[in-house]
């Protein structure tokens, strides 16, 4: 058994049927196994913000930052509105882009940022895939906008300015400076 959690986010714990059965009450549904309506009943009965109601254990399992802001961008949905305030069309939209999302990410064995390895010691391809996670100041894929940060449950969260509307009084953080680099230029010639 190998396990390494550097930032201290998860446990490990060895449960038998019932001890498991009653540790599992204290979460919310698996985000693969709750169907359509629940999902959105679940969402649409909060006022809470829904990139934080993504997060929150016990409205879904685990559900992390990345793959809340990727769903988030595929369903247009902006990270900081209210739950409550979603149509049942945008819930759906956004049950469909997380089932989506969450599948091929597993497929491609998560997104290795920093220094992330699966149990077989191998890194993640998904953040190759990524549209919105970690893509402050680059284009859009969809609209070529730039990409911004915003704070959102205490986590920073990616999303387009343009494709994801954000609520009335929601302020970006300032795009970082340029880091790009940039070529350097020919030498002169002089006579």
């Amino acid at each position: 058994l190998r396990y390494t959690d550097a930032r201290r986010f998860g446990r490990i714990a060895y449960l038998t049927e019932v001890p498991l059965e009653q540790e599992l009450t204290r979460f919310g549904a698996d985000p693969l196994e709750i169907g359509k309506a629940e999902f959105a009943k679940r969402i649409r009965e909060r006022r809470a913000r829904i990139k934080a109601l993504l997060l929150d254990q016990r409205v879904l399992r685990g559900v992390g930052n990345i793959y809340a802001d990727e769903s988030l961008w595929r369903a247009r949905i902006h990270p900081a509105q209210l739950g409550a305030r979603l149509t049942l069309e945008q819930a759906e939209a956004l049950w469909r882009a997380l089932q989506e999302i969450l599948r091929k990410a597993i497929v491609l064995r998560g997104s290795s940022i920093s220094d992330f390895l699966d149990a077989e010691g191998e890194p993640g391809e998904y953040q190759r895939r990524h549209r919105a996670y970690g893509r402050e100041g680059k284009s859009c894929h969809r609209c070529k906008t730039a990409i911004r940060r915003g704070l959102v449950a205490g986590r920073s969260s990616y999303f387009c300015p343009s494709c994801q509307r954000p609520p009335r009084g929601f302020a970006a953080l300032p795009l970082p400076p340029r880091t790009a680099h940039v070529p350097s230029r020919k030498p002169r010639r002089t006579n």
